[in-house]
């Protein structure tokens, strides 16, 4: 008798346990954005997938668990509508006839915005210099779309625990 009631308060605390385990995992806010941006040395968030990838350069990518919350879905439709990103053109590629403006290297390559929503669908791609703001207005909305959802991305506690880049490469 004795056996089995201390075999049942065990039982009753590792049930209780694993309740209260299951009410602090975190499940994400609905999604009514589809985003899969691609940016900077292989960075990419895909809310699909519910994944942040950042590459570690000569390895294997390292990735984390990553979705947008509803005030954050807010605040980047708030800045695609703004900015008009359904108007942007598909591919954005700056020609300059000012030969005061010189390539920057490194190139970062080709950037990728898709967005889809109930109301919205567009992909943009864009190629720029790292650091090159060029006075014309396709490209300065594409930077400013990026800005916000990089900031979004960088202050999340999952993107600020990942390992560091390869220094080495850098």
């Amino acid at each position: 008798m004795k056996r089995s009631l201390i075999i049942l308060i065990f039982s009753g605390f590792l049930l209780s346990g694993l309740f209260d385990c299951t009410s602090k995992i975190t499940s994400p806010d609905e999604q009514r954005l589809s985003i899969q941006f691609h940016y900077g040395y292989g960075y990419e968030l895909n809310t699909v997938e519910q994944k942040f990838y950042r590459s570690k350069f000569y390895g294997e990518p390292v990735s984390t668990p990553m979705w947008l919350t509803f005030q954050e879905q807010q605040r980047l439709l708030d800045t695609l509508q703004t900015l008009a990103f359904q108007t942007l053109p598909d591919t954005i590629v700056p020609e300059f006839s000012d030969s005061s403006v010189a390539t920057v290297t490194p190139m970062l390559g080709w950037q990728r915005l898709a967005v889809q929503s109930k109301t919205l669908t567009k992909t943009v791609v864009w190629k720029l210099p790292e650091g090159l703001y060029a006075p014309n207005d396709a490209v300065n909305r594409i930077l400013r779309i990026q800005r916000t959802l990089r900031g979004i991305i960088e202050s999340k506690p999952a993107y600020q625990q990942l390992p560091e880049p390869n220094p080495l490469y850098l």
